[in-house]
This record gives C-alpha cells, sequence and structure tokens, in this order.
C-alpha cells in the first residue's frame, strides 16, 4: 500500500480540520498548486487539481487513484488502483489482490477470491490502463561518469 499524507492550507478555499478519504495521486498536486495561484495547468500533466476537493471534502472523485510500480529485474509494471473503499493491485506477473480499504485500512485480507466482489474487482480492473510502458532496466552508473581523474 502507499499512503502518503498531505496537508493543505488554502485561505478562502479549504476549511481547517477538513479531512477526506477520497483517493488522490501525487500527480494531482501540481495542478492543484497551478489552480490556487491563478495559473494554467499545462497539458502535459496527468494529475487533476484537487481544489474542489479542498472546497468540498465529502465530494466524490470523478477518478480514481491510479499507481504504477516496478520492482528491480521485473519486466512488466504493477498497477493499483483505489476508489474511495477499494483497492485492486495487478502485479506485473498477474497476481491479483484486492482490499476493502473501509474493513481492512492496513490491506491484510485479500479478497480477490471472494466471489460477492466480483463486480468490484471487474470495475477496477477495467479501470486500468490497457497498456503500460515498462521502467527500463535502471542504470548503475551515469553515462557521463568517466571515472576518477589522475593528475
Amino acid at each position: 500500500t502507499t499512503r502518503v499524507p498531505f496537508f493543505v492550507h488554502a485561505p478562502g478555499v479549504s476549511r481547517d480540520g477538513a479531512t477526506t478519504r477520497q483517493p488522490t495521486t501525487l500527480t494531482d498536486i501540481y495542478p492543484t498548486l497551478c489552480e490556487l495561484a491563478g495559473l494554467p495547468v499545462p497539458e502535459l500533466c496527468t494529475g487533476v487539481s484537487l481544489v474542489s476537493q479542498l472546497k468540498n471534502p465529502n465530494a466524490p472523485r470523478d477518478r480514481m487513484a491510479l499507481t504504477a510500480f516496478q520492482f528491480w529485474n521485473e519486466k512488466t509494471p504493477s498497477l493499483a488502483v483505489a476508489d474511495s473503499r477499494y483497492r485492486f493491485i495487478r502485479y506485473g506477473d498477474g497476481f491479483e489482490e484486492l482490499y476493502d480499504l473501509e474493513k481492512d485500512p492496513h490491506e491484510f485480507k485479500n479478497l480477490i477470491a471472494d466471489p460477492r466482489l466480483a463486480k468490484v474487482k471487474m470495475r477496477l480492473a477495467n479501470a486500468l490502463p490497457k497498456k503500460v510502458t515498462p521502467i527500463q532496466k535502471i542504470p548503475q552508473d551515469s553515462p557521463f561518469h568517466r571515472g576518477r581523474k589522475r593528475n
């Protein structure tokens, strides 16, 4: 699981002490700051501003939170998607996990085999990107490093 606390104080926009359980991603921070500053959000930005969430923390988000990660030497990235209640993970090797974040916030009980949640699994699985470009092997050294210069 990936959880990063995020605190925002936006005078005139957010209420002090307000919280939300709606999922977001770190890519949403930049467009949020742009909107708060009155700046345009670059077209290449993949995140979505959280300003509407700051104004109304209980409003549901139209978009699920997507996470992609790839472990060292894996050929295929793993993907996870979460809505306000469930989190679905598909690892690069095809293994899947499903968690009820209300009942199991620490993601200990994998519910992927529960037939009662088949529709939830399908809805979340369909929210995953169909194609993901794998992360290339991380270099051990910079191509610009020439070693220590000798005198």
